[in-house]
């Protein structure tokens, strides 16, 4: 009679008498590589991580921001949800919601 299922693969002691397991220790090799980090490159790193926005003009009654994944700010109509913005989705076009805040 064999193993249950569901059992683990662990060798029986048929296997152990006949010499047909074999237990193989591979050692694990980890190498640790020190990262040296100038003043500069901190100072990069920081500077694409902060992206400042520039602030927009107060807009005239009837009008709203609207702002695609890109960053591309538009202005239109404060009575429309969404707005169409042409150049997203790779040029197929797409709706764009209102900026926030």
């Amino acid at each position: 009679m064999g193993r249950p299922k569901g059992s683990r693969n662990k060798s029986t002691e048929v296997e152990e008498e006949h010499g047909i397991c074999e237990v193989v220790v591979v050692p694990e090799v980890v190498e640790q590589k020190e990262k040296e980090v100038s003043h500069e490159e901190e100072r990069e790193e920081t500077a694409k991580a902060v992206q400042v926005k520039p602030k927009l003009e107060p807009l005239g009654p009837g009008q709203k921001y609207f702002e695609a994944p890109d960053g591309t700010v538009l202005i239109g109509e404060d009575t429309n949800p969404h707005m169409w913005y042409r150049a997203g989705n790779d040029g197929k076009g797409m709706w764009i919601n209102p900026k926030r805040g």
